[in-house]
């Protein structure tokens, strides 16, 4: 009886070593895609009216995230929680 158990505990174990690498790749895997946000343009410069755009970054990539990724078009924004066009958004690494 004893020797039955030793040998499944061999196996539990590669199984148990297994399930936690594949949450973890997963959990890795959403945060980066957490990152991604939906760009605004301001209409007129007003922040609270925002026209929706390209899909930016927060992370800062050196760049800010423009209409059409073009640095010459207008800033796109990210949404705060009142709703209005105030976030800096970065454009994506491609």
């Amino acid at each position: 009886m004893k020797i039955q158990v030793k040998k499944r505990l061999g196996a539990l174990a590669v199984v148990v070593a297994l399930t936690g690498a594949f949450a973890t790749q997963a959990m890795a895997e959403r945060s980066e895609l957490a990152t991604d946000q939906q760009g605004y343009e301001r209409v007129n410069g007003n922040q609270m009216e925002c026209e929706p755009h390209d899909i930016c970054t927060t992370i800062n990539t050196g760049n800010l995230c423009t209409v059409d990724l073009d640095p010459a078009n207008a800033q796109i924004f990210g949404l705060d929680e009142a709703q209005r066009c105030t976030v800096v958004l970065y454009r994506p690494n491609q």
